[in-house]
């Protein structure tokens, strides 16, 4: 992305959710690599959808390198970064096991729809 504006606020946010050991100078550098480095998007990573919305002007910006930080720009101003633990978890889909007539399937079932390997034009 283009030269954007790293505000206190962002760089503040930075060292709260990200890393508390580092200063703010450090924080502000290390928002830049993200800017200048990560690819910018329109629309949120799969992780934010839930918690952020897409709207006109809004960019997020993911660097490969810190996957679960995330910048949201506007106007060329980072706004605030967000990260995967802030948004909330979806439970895991579980796969659920279909009612069965409760009996095995009877061999000529099993047969009809076994593939013999051969194709229509073949067997005619």
């Amino acid at each position: 992305m283009s030269r954007v504006v790293i505000s206190t606020h962002v760089a503040q946010r930075y060292q709260e959710r990200v890393d508390r050991s580092v200063s703010l100078t450090e924080a502000r550098f290390a928002v830049g690599q993200i800017a200048s480095l990560g690819k910018a998007r329109s629309v949120p990573r799969h992780w934010m959808r839930g918690d952020v919305a897409p709207s006109p002007g809004l960019v997020f910006i993911v660097w490969s390198r810190r996957p679960h930080v995330c910048l949201l720009v506007r106007d060329g101003t980072v706004v605030t970064l967000i990260t995967r633990a802030m948004c909330a978890s979806r439970p895991k889909r579980q796969l659920s096991v279909a009612a069965g007539s409760g009996r095995p399937p009877r061999a000529a079932e099993v047969a009809r729809w076994r593939w013999s390997g051969m194709l229509d034009e073949e067997a005619a």
